[in-house]
């Protein structure tokens, strides 16, 4: 069953059926509401004095349960339809401030009545007390489909019904103050619903209920609202803390209008076009702060231009300098899907001569068609040598834009194939920090000498490594004189976890380097004896970065397995202290020949470049490392990084360019298309003889 039902109701968490889950509480996306004494107080808005009469609903079963009510999936006695029905907790049914603001949340949803608005059906007093029935919605959170990587153009249409819906609402006087990807459903048939109205409020209200704090104020704050992100939380903010706009985030909500959901919506945008939050921190406090000064995460310069002055302008710190409202948001996002120019960046005159020939292609084409019959009736010979000049300019160029392009896909690619192996090392790693604390029996283990004398059964030989080894054992080398039971229980858990990863030719090694005992997959012998682990590359790579994983320069393998590269990773202790280490490594002839090679165009040679502009991987050392045996090189040798040899490329990669560039070499011009790969920080670059390339398009 891949549908969600979602029945976003004020007060309470994300709900779903139980095979989907439901989003966990306390994170920074959680709605942060103001409760105060006066509010309490209040008595709520509705027919509060009305009779109990029985109700027009049949629940079927639970959906949901929060802090303040539940939802049913319900049927309707009388139309046989089924709804989302609300109800209050009997303890809430007390609390006035809890009827205040469901009853505002249903009358203010039911007033907007909008096709991106979920549709209230009836509100109702029964014995149980207050409940309401909604639509009932199937679907996907926005939240969701961002986080699969949903296509961008079609999050961009869903996000122009948001802004349709959000405009509507402003234009009737309701601000949301809770917008956020989790608070938007995307129904089977592709309709876009604005859900969780709990804490809306009108623009003109002023009830005094909602007490400004001051940037100072944060640290008290903290003492209520630590923990996830994204969760529905108590405290002096009302909204949710990774979607807040400035002046929101300091308290002063009764000065709020259209401009505070204005700027959510920016950074819904840019979570869209980035597919990461825009708001990055590693505790609360942090992310007000950088809230308060509405310091986002950087925009890739990838992404178009148009796109990222939109977000520019849609989030602004200053109010007066974002966008009038949201239609006029909505406008240039349309315009931009369109293929026209902006408001928030408007073109310079050779980018709308630009778009204008896109635009009018066939005019375009007819104009130069005229021009070049007028040519031809003054000097017939000379056209036809100025027709066939253009037409080889113009192949030339598409081949250099199909060169571009391709090598641009490709390096997505790579990346994505980066980080692939970054994940496998990231579940490694949690898979031995979760064994070294289980009460799970210890598993046969082999040590170097058990493989000289007694071998595990599987111990045989293998094609691909050109020599005997176990698949379903690791080998153990004594790293100190006393070995920790726990270490050694722990280690005999990981090669049945690591089988899958290594089925296919993409990982080579898995490394294990704990205090005691160094660990080895898949098992193997012959080891040095003046080997050291801790003197590895990928050792001394985990040791540059004590958080996430880092890869290594690259070095010869000791087990004669040619040129590698490692990522390498921390293992830590429930304290977060450092441990040990994990690593996975890969041969360059499986990168060369799986993932840098392009055989559909004429390359000469493929690298991989790092930030500095040096040199960590060249598709020729593939070939003269192939055949290499054990003992050929001195073990764990880091193979030289110099800087490429063109100093325009490498100042290009410092200064975080993409692009291709010309040069000359050996008399020859030649093409260098670059373009980064975020994983590793590195550069995929390509060499392309350029008469090659253009002889393949005659």
């Amino acid at each position: 069953m891949n549908s969600q039902v979602y029945a976003k109701i004020e007060g309470m968490n994300d709900f779903s059926t139980d095979p989907f889950g439901s989003d966990s509480p306390l994170d920074p996306e959680s709605t942060l509401f103001i409760a105060t004494e006066a509010e309490a107080t209040c008595p709520p808005r509705g027919p509060t004095d009305a009779p109990a009469d029985p109700s027009l609903y049949d629940p079927i079963l639970p959906v949901g349960s929060g802090a303040m009510g539940e939802v049913f999936l319900a049927r309707d006695r009388y139309l046989l339809r089924r709804v989302a029905y609300k109800t209050l907790h009997t303890q809430t049914q007390q609390d006035a401030e809890a009827l205040v603001r469901f009853v505002r949340e249903v009358q203010i949803t039911a007033q907007l009545e909008h096709p991106n608005v979920i549709p209230v059906y009836h509100l109702e007093k029964t014995a149980r007390g207050w409940a309401y029935a909604m639509k009932l919605v199937f679907g996907k959170t926005l939240k969701t489909l961002i986080q699969e990587g949903c296509e961008q153009r079609t999050l961009l249409e869903y996000f122009l019904n948001v802004c349709d819906a959000m405009a509507y609402a402003h234009e009737h006087g309701v601000i949301h103050r809770d917008l956020k990807p989790a608070n938007i459903m995307v129904g089977p048939h592709r309709e876009v619903y604005v859900m969780d109205w709990g804490i809306a409020r009108r623009m003109a209200e002023t009830t005094g209920l909602e007490t400004p704090i001051q940037f100072q104020d944060i640290p008290d704050l903290m003492e209520h609202a630590e923990g996830d992100f994204e969760t529905t939380q108590v405290g002096k903010i009302l909204g949710t803390p990774r979607y807040l706009s400035p002046e929101q985030a300091t308290g002063h909500n009764h000065k709020l209008d259209g401009r505070s959901d204005l700027f959510t919506l920016g950074l819904i945008l840019q979570e869209i076009l980035t597919l990461q939050p825009a708001y990055k921190a590693p505790h609360m406090q942090a992310l007000l702060r950088k809230v308060l000064k509405a310091q986002r995460e950087p925009l890739p310069m990838h992404l178009p231009r148009e796109l990222r002055a939109i977000v520019r302008k849609a989030t602004h710190r200053k109010r007066d300098d974002r966008y009038g409202n949201v239609r006029a948001l909505q406008a240039d996002v349309s315009r931009y899907l369109r293929g026209e120019a902006v408001s928030a960046e408007p073109d310079k005159l050779h980018q709308q001569l630009l778009r204008w020939m896109k635009k009018h292609a066939l005019l375009t084409a007819s104009l130069v068609v005229l021009l070049c019959t007028i040519l031809g009736l003054l000097a017939a010979g000379s056209l036809y040598r100025q027709s066939q000049q253009t037409q080889r300019l113009k192949t030339q160029q598409t081949r250099l834009i199909a060169l571009q392009n391709r090598v641009a896909r490709q390096a997505h690619l790579i990346n994505n194939h980066f980080l692939h192996i970054e994940n496998q090392l990231k579940r490694f790693n949690a898979n031995l920090e979760s064994q070294l604390f289980s009460t799970l029996p210890a598993r046969p283990v082999f040590f170097e000498h058990d493989y000289l004398n007694h071998p595990p059964p599987d111990f045989a030989y293998a094609p691909r490594y050109a020599k005997l080894i176990s698949k379903a054992h690791g080998v153990l080398l004594p790293q100190s004189s006393k070995i920790d039971p726990t270490h050694l229980k722990a280690l005999s858990h990981l090669p049945s976890a690591l089988q899958h990863a290594f089925a296919t030719e993409a990982l080579t090694w898995a490394h294990v380097l704990l205090p005691d005992l160094y660990f080895s997959y898949p098992g193997k012998r012959a080891y040095p004896l003046d080997y050291r682990p801790q003197d590895t590359a990928w050792a001394k790579a985990s040791a540059r970065n004590s958080h996430r994983p880092s890869w290594s320069r690259p070095y010869i393998d000791i087990q004669g397995q040619g040129i590698m590269l490692a990522v390498a990773m921390p293992v830590k202790d429930p304290q977060g202290k450092n441990i040990g280490t994990t690593a996975l490594s890969l041969s360059l002839p499986y990168l060369i020949s799986h993932v840098l090679t392009l055989d559909d165009l004429p390359v000469e040679q493929s690298y991989l470049v790092n930030e500095k502009g040096e040199t960590q991987i060249n598709t020729r050392d593939g070939k003269r490392m192939s055949g290499m045996h054990f003992g050929m090189n001195v073990q764990n040798t880091v193979l030289d990084t110099p800087l490429f040899d063109v100093p325009e490329l490498v100042s290009a990669i410092t200064q975080k360019q993409s692009g291709f560039y010309r040069y000359l070499k050996n008399g020859r011009a030649k093409l260098l298309a670059y373009y980064p790969l975020n994983a590793l920080g590195w550069y995929y670059v390509v060499e392309v003889d350029e008469s090659e390339l253009f002889a393949a398009t005659r």
